[in-house]
């Protein structure tokens, strides 16, 4: 299975490439101590000099190394303006071995070890305490970098980061396969394999392709179909409860593995062993309810606020063609009482008058 997706494409972005610096900031951490610096002085390659002091200055404020060309033009040029380097032909290659002696200083100076075997089983316990406590991955892939900086390591690389959350996660969820084997012949588990049969309406389908999707439609047939499939799936995560509970699943692992059976085929979901398969199901089961759930809200809005819009245009409607049929009748009353009744009685002038006077108030 692929890595854990734990950051956004942005905070993943944000965590590989160099900070973004204000001019304080600059000022602070791109001050060398006297000793580095007139080591800086003495390099004969000007763009290693700036090589040198930007490694520095980033590494002293987030324990970490950057690739070059992430870094930014404003802060070679605010280094080249600072440190006076006259005639500097900056690029962003640099020999592998240059690069690994600047880490190896640098990393000396701030008293900072390597990311190493021996540390990575450290985050690991780490990440196994956390993980236990159900945390979400985002707040437990920032507290390894937190812990990393305590312990003064180097900060390992995003994959590096997701790698030891990942496995802490499989060996949590090998905990919940075995308490998912204690419940194999729990009718609600039975009811699981339901989902992995074959589509009898149409073969070359099964019953979980179904459920797969969702009909984003206020169709009052498709809004139908949409109910039962909820409700179907509802009824299913209530005989499933006993077990849910004991499983204590966190949002972020019911997300992931629910979103691995969308996406995966009927042959990758056969290929697990029963146990794992009914954990990717309930995951699945209980993340469709949550969507479907909000959907269903949704739908009832939005067929309530076409029932209002529906009504008032009704309701307009009758009321201009009552009013019509109201103006209409009494044009007809009052041309037979000006005609046929009223001549032997009143002024016909009279009649107009009052007449207007109704028309205008109507």
């Amino acid at each position: 299975m692929p890595l854990i997706k734990i950051l956004t494409s942005i905070q993943k972005k944000e965590f590989e490439e160099a900070p973004i610096l204000n001019q304080e900031l600059k000022n602070e951490i791109f001050k060398l101590p006297n000793e580095l610096e007139q080591q800086v002085y003495s390099l004969n390659n000007s763009s290693n000099q700036i090589h040198f002091i930007l490694m520095f200055g980033y590494f002293k404020i987030t324990h970490r190394f950057f690739d070059s060309v992430t870094y930014y033009n404003e802060d070679i040029e605010y280094i080249i303006s600072k440190f006076k380097l006259v005639n500097c032909l900056y690029t962003s290659d640099i020999a592998q071995s240059t690069l690994t002696l600047y880490k190896r200083q640098i990393r000396q100076y701030f008293y900072c070890v390597k990311f190493t075997s021996n540390i990575y089983e450290i985050l690991q316990k780490e990440s196994n305490l956390l993980v236990r406590k159900l945390l979400k991955m985002q707040d437990i892939f920032y507290l390894l970098v937190e812990k990393s900086m305590e312990l003064k390591i180097e900060i390992p690389s995003y994959t590096q980061i997701v790698t030891i959350i990942s496995s802490s996660i499989n060996t949590q969820n090998n905990l919940v396969y075995k308490k998912i084997k204690k419940y194999e012949n729990h009718e609600a588990l039975k009811n699981l394999d339901y989902l992995l049969k074959e589509d009898i309406t149409n073969p070359t389908k099964y019953i979980l392709g179904k459920y797969k999707r969702i009909l984003h439609s206020v169709n009052a047939a498709k809004v139908r179909q949409s109910n039962i499939d909820f409700r179907y799936l509802n009824d299913l995560s209530k005989q499933l409860e006993p077990i849910i509970k004991e499983l204590s699943l966190d949002d972020n692992t019911i997300i992931h593995y629910a979103k691995w059976v969308e996406k995966s085929d009927m042959h990758q979901i056969s290929r697990k062993v029963k146990h794992k398969q009914y954990f990717d199901l309930i995951c699945f089961v209980l993340h469709q309810v949550k969507i479907r759930s909000d959907y269903l809200i949704d739908i009832f809005v939005q067929v309530m606020q076409s029932i209002k819009q529906t009504t008032l245009r009704e309701h307009q409607t009758i009321y201009y063609d009552q009013k019509h049929n109201r103006t209409k009748n009494f044009k007809d009353l009052t041309q037979f009482l000006q005609t046929e009744i009223i001549p032997n009685i009143l002024n016909l002038e009279s009649i107009n008058m009052i007449y207007n006077y109704y028309l205008r108030h109507i």
